[in-house]
């Protein structure tokens, strides 16, 4: 049986975005295989000792394995320290011994470290820009505009105000070990206090003053550092001719194509009338482009209602937003009955997306999707197929296209590619490296 380690940077139940819920759907898809997997990942977990490891079992459909959680209180690092960490990368050489894989599969080394070595075979899943793009992988100059890559003489700055962790944030984990130490709050009490506390909350105990910006020289260690922890792999995979373009340039070293699948899906797709509103599905960030989404149905009077699903990782955007818009956070379980119902699937983002899982479970659910024509998103949606693509963060050309998706119906929705498929090609690149 051959044993594959996944290492990432968060993974479910603890983290359930994007890339971490493809990281759990590999688990159960290469269990139903025959492959033994284990997984490395990191955590918060305020009360902890830093670089603590919590071992559990991952679920049965995910072939029961091992999940080692490595304790990281401290995610925000100098520019300086390069994405190096002595203790997390020890944890993890550590880990790699007792689990003896025959592969090592990457899905993201953010939280963890730049210069971890590997004795057996390596691939790397790219599922954003953080391999060369310090301002976690957004590719967002000073999280406005799109940025042509990286350049000693604007990335600095740009750092600097991307930084939300600050010493405070660092003081906050030390504190919080403190407590455990002295017995006065269980590690797990003080995490469950930590998560109940509204987002607004949490954000004003880590705020303070932004770090020092980076100098030049600092940007060169890092996008060195982390592009060579890439380039150690042996091979590396991204879902979209987008993203495996821009990475083989900027980390020079190929880059292949492998297109996401998603597994099976719940809920037919619906192709007759549907009553639901609008629907925004994603983080409440600015490079999400929320604000856009409402500014544009605002001038639209007789659309369908907005609804905005996502977590408030930005506060105060949420309170820019017009009243009744943001329902709050939408369990993952309950995407596919939304997506069923909804007039469209729209999507404000001013960054280069790669390829999100949400327009794959909207085209398995028969939703329209109204996107911006940026990154890999064409890639998954058709113009006049799967939905509608527009000029990014223009808020008129967004409005224009949602009135005309709303006009229609549309039958002719793309299902997503099948998990399976995607676990075909992913198999064969194991194989490979493993000849």
């Amino acid at each position: 049986m051959p044993r594959v380690v996944q290492i990432v940077h968060g993974y479910p139940p603890r983290h359930n975005a994007g890339t971490e819920r493809y990281a759990a759907w590999v688990s159960a898809g290469l269990a139903a295989r025959g492959y033994a997997v284990d997984v490395i990942t990191s955590a918060r977990s305020p009360g902890r000792a830093q670089g603590e490891v919590l071992d559990s079992r991952l679920p049965e459909h995910e072939g029961g394995g091992r999940r080692w959680e490595i304790v990281n209180n401290l995610p925000w690092r100098p520019l300086a320290q390069a994405e190096h960490d002595p203790l997390i990368e020890a944890q993890v050489h550590r880990l790699l011994d007792l689990a003896r894989p025959d592969l090592i599969h990457v899905q993201h080394l953010l939280f963890l470290s730049s210069r971890l070595r590997f004795q057996a075979p390596s691939l790397a899943t790219l599922h954003d820009a953080w391999s060369f793009c310090p301002r976690g992988g957004t590719l967002l100059f000073e999280g406005k505009t799109p940025c042509p890559g990286p350049d000693p003489a604007r990335c600095p700055a740009c750092y600097g105000s991307f930084c939300q962790g600050t010493a405070r944030e660092h003081k906050l984990g030390a504190v919080g070990a403190q407590i455990a130490a002295a017995g006065k709050i269980q590690p797990e009490r003080l995490t469950k206090l930590w998560r109940r506390l509204p987002a607004s909350l949490r954000a004003l105990a880590v705020a303070g003053e932004a770090p020092p910006l980076a100098t030049a020289e600092e940007l060169a260690a890092w996008l060195t550092a982390v592009g060579d922890a890439y380039r150690r792999m042996n091979h590396r995979v991204a879902p979209s001719h987008y993203l495996a373009d821009r990475a083989t340039i900027a980390l020079q070293a190929p880059v292949s194509v492998l297109p996401h699948g998603l597994p099976g899906h719940p809920l037919p797709p619906r192709r007759g009338p549907r009553s639901g509103p609008l629907v925004f599905l994603g983080s409440l960030t600015t490079h999400k482009g929320p604000e856009l989404v409402a500014k544009a149905w605002g001038l639209r009077p007789g659309l369908p209602p907005l609804a905005l699903y996502g977590p408030a990782v930005e506060p105060g955007l949420v309170h820019r937003l017009p009243a009744g818009l943001w329902r709050g956070e939408l369990p993952n379980e309950e995407v596919p009955a939304i997506l069923r119902d909804a007039r469209a699937l729209v999507m404000g983002s001013i960054w280069p997306e790669n390829a999100p899982l949400v327009v794959l479970e909207a085209r398995a659910a028969g939703c329209p999707i109204i996107a911006p024509r940026i990154g890999g998103l064409p890639e998954l949606v058709e113009d006049g197929v799967d939905g509608r693509l527009y000029t990014p963060g223009d808020a008129e050309a967004l409005a224009t296209a949602m009135e005309e998706v709303v006009g229609r119906s549309w039958p002719e929705v793309r299902p997503p590619p099948s998990f399976d498929a995607h676990l075909d090609g992913l198999e064969a690149l194991y194989l490979g490296l493993r000849a």
